[in-house]
């Protein structure tokens, strides 16, 4: 069985022998602390981390764009979560 994810619009697979997740595209290892660009836009987080498109949010804890390939969403302060559709290919 293989798993697969996106991380901010890329494909990945989980490598099972030796226990990460990897780019399909080069192979190349995933780093949890690694600042990838965003699959649609191309552009990397802000230094904060949040989303370049979104910028900071004011009353948001959470929030992503969904990178053309999965839904966008905000999580509030509140903890209230607002799901809205990702803007498509590049």
């Amino acid at each position: 069985m293989i798993h697969t994810r996106g991380f901010r619009g890329h494909h990945a697979y989980y490598d099972f022998f030796n226990k990460c997740w990897r780019f399909v595209e080069n192979r190349q290892r995933i780093k949890d602390s690694q600042p990838l660009s965003c699959g649609r836009c191309g552009c990397k987080p802000t230094l904060e981390g949040h989303d370049a498109c979104l910028g900071t949010l004011p009353g948001v804890k959470f929030a992503c764009c969904g990178h053309g390939v999965d839904e966008g969403y905000i999580m509030w302060k509140d903890s209230v979560i607002t799901k809205f559709p990702s803007w498509g290919g590049k």
